[in-house]
């Protein structure tokens, strides 16, 4: 049985070292006989949430006051994340743009990645293309609460608003980028 395998492993050595490639740069010549599709690309991407869209905040894991209490929106709703906006250049401004309890999915296919030869009347040029996906899927995307807080409101004012995107987006069309000379 011991031969067996030896001369087993030995077989598949000498098929290894048959198929083995070198790899070796492009002569300018043969890449320009190379020729692609682009790359698509899909995306599906869950925010503080599972795929059914239920929040993942929970007491222990949501965000904390100075109090070292759980801060909660307008709504009641424990906030899991929050993304703010202060503008340092200007000392004159006082507030503070802060958007509270990001939750849900996002997801689209067939964006579509392509480096092109774009001609019209003025000649040609390459360009990046990006094939826009037909259809962008938000599942209960919500976005909790937008207030501005400033030094008389620490806590914030009240939200200026909260809102909530669910459903399909359709799309069609394709964006060009071209180089500057």
């Amino acid at each position: 049985m011991i031969k067996y395998r030896y001369l087993f492993v030995w077989g598949l050595s000498l098929f290894a070292t048959t198929v083995a490639a070198e790899l070796r740069p492009l002569a300018d010549e043969e890449l320009s006989e190379v020729h692609g599709q682009g790359i698509q690309i899909s995306i599906d991407v869950h925010i503080n949430s599972d795929e059914s869209g239920t929040p993942l905040v929970t007491e222990s894991n949501a965000l904390r006051g100075a109090n070292g209490t759980a801060l909660r929106d307008a709504d009641g709703e424990l906030i899991a994340n929050r993304i703010v906006y202060s503008n340092v250049d200007n000392p004159n401004e006082t507030g503070t743009l802060v958007f509270d309890n990001i939750t849900g999915g996002v997801s689209f296919d067939d964006l579509e990645l392509d480096v092109i030869n774009y001609t019209d009347t003025s000649g040609s040029a390459d360009a990046i293309s990006i094939g826009l996906p037909s259809t962008i899927t938000f599942d209960q995307l919500r976005l909790g609460d937008v207030k501005v807080i400033t030094d008389a409101q620490p806590g914030g004012g009240a939200p200026l608003f909260s809102t909530e995107i669910n459903g399909n987006f359709d799309l069609t069309g394709r964006v060009l980028i071209f180089g500057r000379n």
